[in-house]
């Protein structure tokens, strides 16, 4: 059981601060026996003079001026706990705390800085922590309460969604590459060179399967093989732009022309609505996906290579 009251530990600093019982009495607008009553009793419950009396002030002793910084935080604390209830949001601290999100990889880096950034500019003093996932494991983090927003492909009904953006996919092998060398590529000669499978990014078809192919779990794995020559994948059109740019990297035109997305939605839970920080950060994140130029095709290709589609990505 706690032996010192949260009023003495106020009185306490009041003092130490003031120099004089009278002056901590004006600051917390009580009177000078009030406080000087509570210092008896801080004293007492201690068992150490906090301050000498002698000489008209309130000196404060060896003692208590190691015992004032932590006094200092005890009051923090508790002022801190009073402002979380007021605010009815406890992870953000209206802005000045942390706030976890999880992410899927195929949603476009630049676009997430760019949103944390204006969110930044907006609370100086909020941290965030990032978590890159793949198919639902960003819905799943969410609903474990493990982050605060996530930007998934799918969401249960429990969570508040809505659609975000649509990462359009496109089927790309190296400049050296043996399908690289034909103008047109038929789908069925796509079943004699190595797929490399994202394992983020599944997709629909027959027969991938049976296909020979190399898994692996971020986009960042799979342009270092399709650099060296190691198959053909579909990627996120934003994360192979500068290869294909350099010409490292060939978009293919594939016939039939298969168009192939992937639909990102952004959820957080209902209790979430409260917060100002979450609400502010799926404006941001909404605004900026309206604007982005990776919902278009941004690519010069041929007819039928690929491009946006109303049919997302198959999540089985």
């Amino acid at each position: 059981m706690l032996r010192v009251t949260l009023e003495q530990w106020r009185a306490f600093v009041a003092t130490a601060q003031s120099g004089s019982f009278q002056n901590a009495a004006d600051e917390l607008n009580k009177t000078q026996s009030a406080i000087s009553y509570s210092i008896r009793k801080m004293e007492g419950s201690l068992g150490q003079r906090l301050f000498d009396l002698s000489g008209g002030r309130a000196q404060i002793t060896h003692i208590g001026k190691m015992l004032l910084p932590r006094a200092r935080d005890v009051i923090a604390g508790a002022e801190k706990a009073e402002r979380m209830c007021a605010l009815g949001c406890f992870e953000c601290l209206g802005g000045s705390g942390e706030m976890p999100i999880a992410v899927d990889v195929a949603f476009p880096i630049d676009l997430l800085l760019a949103a944390m950034k204006l969110l930044s500019a907006q609370y100086t003093d909020l941290s965030i922590r990032i978590h890159e996932t793949s198919r639902d494991d960003a819905a799943h983090l969410l609903l474990e309460g493990y982050v605060r927003l996530a930007i998934a492909r799918e969401f249960p009904r429990a969570v508040r969604s809505e659609p975000i953006l649509s990462v359009p996919l496109v089927c790309v092998v190296a400049t050296g590459h043996p399908l690289a060398q034909h103008d047109d590529v038929f789908a069925s000669d796509l079943t004699r060179y190595r797929e490399i499978l994202v394992q983020d990014v599944l997709r629909h078809g027959s027969g991938t399967d049976e296909r020979k192919h190399w898994s692996v779990s971020h986009f960042a794995s799979s342009l270092a093989l399709l650099r060296g020559g190691q198959g053909y994948a579909w990627m996120p059109s934003h994360v192979v732009q500068e290869d294909v740019d350099e010409h490292r990297l060939v978009p293919l035109a594939i016939d039939p022309a298969p168009a192939r997305s992937i639909d990102l939605s952004i959820g957080f839970r209902e209790q979430e609505e409260e917060c100002s920080v979450v609400l502010a950060f799926v404006a941001i994140l909404r605004d900026l996906a309206a604007d982005s130029p990776v919902a278009g095709d941004g690519y010069d290709r041929k007819p039928g290579c690929c491009g946006t589609s109303d049919q997302s990505m198959s999540m089985a």
